[in-house]
């Protein structure tokens, strides 16, 4: 897909780290690595899909925490109107120069929606899992 992202952001996207909060569990998933611990929470949940989004700082653009974590409720109130089990994720840059990124882990949603939504809360790509339990980076601009 060509994109109109430049080059050094999308490569931010690949190299960050996408931490899960399942309950006690946390783990990290990483894009194009295969994830032992997405794997079995998707076989816990029945899942054939996962995917990871968030709201904060849209179009890429570094927003204050209030705007953040208002943008932030607007996503999750959106997913009440879908089906799919959601759970805290958090986007981090390994490198400390971009600040963490709450948003969401969403199980069994399809891709038509969670592009939908990452397009309607402004966001330049999203974090899709197909059942191989391999984190993709799908760009959405």
């Amino acid at each position: 897909m060509n994109s109109e992202l430049p080059d050094d952001l999308v490569a931010q996207y690949r190299q960050a780290d996408y931490e899960v909060c399942f309950g006690s569990d946390v783990f990290v998933v990483n894009i194009d690595q295969y994830s032992g611990s997405m794997k079995k929470l998707m076989i816990a949940k029945k899942a054939s899909n996962a995917a990871i989004i968030t709201a904060y700082n849209p179009l890429g653009r570094l927003q204050c925490i209030r705007k953040n974590l208002r943008v932030h409720l607007s996503l999750q109130r959106a997913f009440k109107r879908h089906q799919g089990f959601l759970i805290e994720s958090v986007g981090i840059d390994p490198a400390g120069i971009w600040p963490d990124e709450a948003g969401f882990c969403v199980l069994d949603v399809s891709l038509e929606t969670i592009c939908k939504l990452g397009l309607r809360f402004r966001q330049n790509a999203i974090v899709w899992i197909e059942n191989d339990a391999v984190p993709r980076l799908h760009l959405l601009r």
